[in-house]
């Protein structure tokens, strides 16, 4: 990507708002490569399933279980190839019940939950004053399927994802951010199994169905006609 913007993100608008924290979840294979240096060794040299089982085993020998800090496995900082990551001030507990509907909630469909996962919380309270918070904007998804861009004019503090949970009824989602670089060190950590019988499943929400595909791109289509201005529909 030559251009800047799509090759850095797109740099939204900046959000005043102040959060204790903000959750997101993601493949240990994709943590591998959103950091430097993880277990002592560069990404390449990193196999996903040994990473997630030593997680496991750190995670389980707690008790009471609690959350392990990033800091004590991965060094510098947390961010994707083009310098931030999603996250969202909708929480995910430890040991949470409810994290398949709250992945579908944040916007997140089963073909991109990873069987081998990791609940991420970053502590807004520990990382600098200079770590800019922004709305996510069209060039930072332009390479999403699910996306709900926000309109600036009116002075919003967040972006929101698309609630999955009802593909009959898509609506609105949770407040959503782009941040990055993130210090390891500010972000806790907890693994978790994303498979039936592991988490409690409340169903499926693929992509590659149509249906899918479809509910979204009508939803796309109804949020972009009440933004535009009332025209007659021939002028539209």
């Amino acid at each position: 990507m030559s251009d800047p913007a799509f090759a850095h993100g797109g740099k939204g608008r900046k959000s005043n708002i102040r959060l204790d924290h903000t959750y997101r979840i993601i493949s240990v294979g994709r943590l591998i490569w959103y950091v430097s240096n993880i277990l002592g060794k560069e990404p390449s040299r990193v196999d996903p399933e040994q990473l997630f089982t030593r997680l496991m085993t750190d995670y389980e020998r707690q008790m009471p279980r609690d959350w392990l800090n990033l800091g004590k496995y991965a060094s510098g900082n947390l961010m994707n190839s083009r310098g931030f990551s999603y996250w969202s001030s909708a929480e995910i507990g430890l040991g949470d019940k409810e994290i398949l509907s709250k992945c579908h909630r944040m916007g997140i469909p089963n073909d991109w939950i990873d069987p081998y996962s990791v609940v991420m919380r970053c502590n807004m309270t520990d990382i600098s004053d200079d770590l800019e918070i922004r709305l996510p904007n069209v060039i930072d998804a332009f390479d999403s399927a699910v996306f709900d861009p926000v309109e600036c004019r009116t002075e919003p503090q967040c972006g929101y994802t698309i609630d999955l949970c009802e593909m009959s009824n898509l609506k609105r989602g949770v407040p959503e951010y782009t941040m990055g670089p993130i210090p390891t060190n500010c972000i806790s950590i907890y693994p978790v199994e994303m498979v039936p019988g592991r988490v409690p499943w409340y169903g499926s929400v693929e992509l590659g169905d149509p249906e899918v595909i479809k509910s979204l791109i009508e939803y796309c289509e109804q949020r972009v006609l009440a933004r535009m201005p009332l025209l007659p529909v021939a002028e539209r």
